[in-house]
């Protein structure tokens, strides 16, 4: 086999696996079978069949995804097959190189559903399902928009909007996933501030930093955080005087949430608190001391 061959060779070798595999198997499969002296990388290609080469050769980004250091030439290799800058080589570990090829597949079927799914309910209520195609493709999808992983969606427009759609699709089997996926968030956030108290022996003080529904705005309603501090107040019930506690602070909101122990700045807020929750991305500094929930991640 190749990897019974590669064992017996004394010079380094780079063994590149292409092909969709796997989360895990270029780490937990293929390299043990290849020695330590074969460094194993997982590029996938993007291909569609019928424009193989043309696809191989121009790929929307080059992903390389290596446990070991990936050296230079091999990087200006790449760069160079490519045609790329050796900056736009996105480098990561092989698993994430692995799931990303998957899960961008997934993106791409997740497109297509909400296209076809739009277009039937457009012809439902009367709508013209042909203007989808030239919307997104004139600027509609904002690319790279909304990628970013964190904190459920909230505020005034997109909770509101779906359940619009709900109203004039009420089976749609989408927008429920939509829903579940988004309280998911939430659940995650509870499950891990229950875990934490846990091994505490005094009263939980659980501290929100950010409430707005993005930073800058000063606008709570129906914001994630609003949201996640009435679901809070079910995980911690013994809240009151002496007992487990909610806190907020967020620099343009100091009253409004019932429950909440606004405070005044966010050293205060880091100072009551047992746990911190950052709902706004990059306000709470790394070198707190106590357990913080980052839902961005």
């Amino acid at each position: 086999t190749i990897g019974e061959a590669l064992k017996q060779k004394e010079v380094a070798h780079t063994l590149v696996v292409s092909s969709t595999v796997l989360p895990g198997t270029c780490r937990d499969v293929i390299a043990p079978r290849v020695g330590k002296n074969c460094q194993v990388i997982f590029n996938p290609v993007w291909l569609a069949l019928g424009s193989v080469i043309k696809d191989y050769l121009n790929p929307p980004v080059v992903v390389l995804g290596s446990d070991s250091t990936i050296e230079m030439d091999l990087l200006n290799f790449f760069s160079n097959l490519f045609n790329q800058e050796r900056k736009q080589l996105l480098v990561t570990d092989s698993l994430t190189a692995e799931a990303l090829k998957i899960e961008y597949n997934v993106w791409c079927t997740n497109k297509m559903a909400f296209v076809n799914r739009t277009a039937g309910v457009f012809k439902r209520i009367g709508a013209d399902a042909s203007v989808l195609e030239r919307f997104f493709k004139q600027g509609g999808e904002q690319p790279g928009r909304f990628m970013r992983p964190g904190a459920p969606f909230g505020g005034p427009c997109f909770p509101r909007d779906v359940r619009f759609a709900k109203y004039v699709s009420p089976d749609d089997s989408l927008l429920r996933s939509i829903q579940e996926i988004n309280e998911g968030g939430y659940l995650d956030i509870l499950l891990t501030v229950s875990l934490i108290a846990r091994k505490s022996s005094g009263p939980t003080k659980v501290g929100v930093a950010g409430l707005t529904y993005k930073p800058g705005v000063p606008v709570v309603e129906e914001s994630s955080s609003a949201t996640l501090i009435q679901k809070l107040k079910q995980v911690l019930p013994s809240t009151g005087p002496g007992g487990d506690a909610i806190l907020a602070y967020d620099p343009l909101i100091n009253e409004g949430i019932e429950g909440v122990d606004f405070c005044g700045s966010l050293q205060e807020l880091i100072d009551r608190s047992t746990i911190l929750i950052e709902m706004h991305e990059g306000m709470v500094p790394a070198e707190v001391r106590i357990p913080v929930i980052r839902p961005w991640r």
